[in-house]
């Protein structure tokens, strides 16, 4: 299978700790580059979102609704609108790198949070702009976030390994989810089970795990041994029953993949090989970050070795897959520029 699309993205950032790709429910596709955060929609035209004081730069970006909300390496956070034109509400949060966002829309108000470089959580209610919580005195660093369905729990990936479950409701009450021996950025709650949760960590452990988001820190299935740091992880709609991971750098011996598609993933069993095939990407190549499009049948991803993103059809209807172990059909849809971004 080849990308469909495959866009340049010059002063792209490579590094492990960061997530500057977003891709939104109207299909925008936002990406964090050193002079700015550009914007692509199908059928109209890039833009850049021109609101950086000179010494910020995007570290990582999300899509909540309408909202693209930026964070930048010294720790301050933006929210701006797709209407109107550009303004943004600055928040100063953290103290150093924000290297994760997530977001959950409640319909009238959404529901963020940023994970910093400072080892700090912070749940940020946009209809106020302020933070109303914030998690502290954590023993590593935050690399992954995602929220439950229903914005009840906050999943958080550490430094040192440890998945917690915060429990947003609840100020500061906070459960261990999992715990993997390396760092964990790579996180996904499946759509179809919804506190069913996949973790991936760093190298030196390379595996995708399955937890009960409030569960006590038991797996609830099989582990896959990819051998290699992951870096991502996005379930397939619900038909197809597959999960997606990217990959960094490789294990000594293991496969290079930078990009596998797995069958029956969270399952209590599965025959044979869980892998259903690869996704080709030149040269070594080390993928950073993968987010799914509007309906959760394309996929794009960041390959920081050579500066561009790559859209893959991987669950789209009629493109023709790889050859797999199962040979499983599968379903479609993606988009492509934008250009203004305001506050409302």
């Amino acid at each position: 299978m080849a990308p469909e699309r495959v866009i340049d993205a010059p002063g792209l950032c490579g590094d492990f700790y960061c997530a500057p790709l977003a891709w939104s429910s109207s299909g925008v596709l936002a990406v964090a580059l050193a002079d700015g955060v550009h914007c692509e929609a199908l059928s109209e035209r890039t833009g850049t979102v021109n609101v950086l004081p000179d010494d910020e730069v995007a570290n990582s970006v999300a899509w909540s609704g309408d909202y693209l909300v930026i964070g930048t390496r010294s720790g301050t956070v933006c929210a701006l609108d797709q209407a109107g034109p550009v303004s943004a509400a600055w928040l100063e949060e953290h103290t150093d790198a924000v290297v994760a966002i997530a977001c959950v829309d409640h319909g009238s108000w959404r529901q963020v949070a940023t994970a910093s470089a400072d080892r700090t959580v912070c749940m940020i209610d946009t209809r106020m702009n302020v933070s109303y919580s914030k998690l502290t005195g954590s023993p590593g660093m935050a690399g992954g976030l995602a929220w439950s369905a229903d914005g009840a729990t906050l999943v958080i990936g550490g430094s040192r390994g440890e998945i917690l479950g915060w429990e947003s409701r609840r100020a500061g009450a906070t459960h261990l989810v999992g715990r993997h021996s390396c760092p964990v950025k790579a996180l996904a709650l499946c759509p179809w089970s919804p506190n069913l949760v996949a973790s991936g960590s760093g190298g030196g452990d390379g595996r995708i795990s399955f937890w009960d988001a409030c569960g006590d820190g038991t797996p609830a299935r099989s582990p896959i041994d990819t051998g290699r740091q992951v870096t991502s992880l996005v379930w397939s709609p619900p038909g197809a029953g597959e999960l997606l991971s990217a990959h960094g750098n490789c294990d000594a011996g293991a496969r290079c993949a930078a990009i596998s598609v797995w069958k029956c993933p969270g399952r209590a069993s599965c025959e044979g090989s869980p892998l259903q095939f690869d996704l080709p990407i030149p040269g070594t190549a080390i993928v950073t970050q993968a987010v799914a499009g509007p309906d959760g049948t394309r996929v794009a991803a960041i390959s920081a070795t050579d500066g561009v993103i790559r859209v893959w059809p991987v669950w789209a209807v009629g493109h023709d897959r790889p050859p797999s172990r199962t040979g499983t059909p599968l379903d479609a849809l993606a988009n492509r520029m934008c250009n203004q971004f305001s506050l409302r």
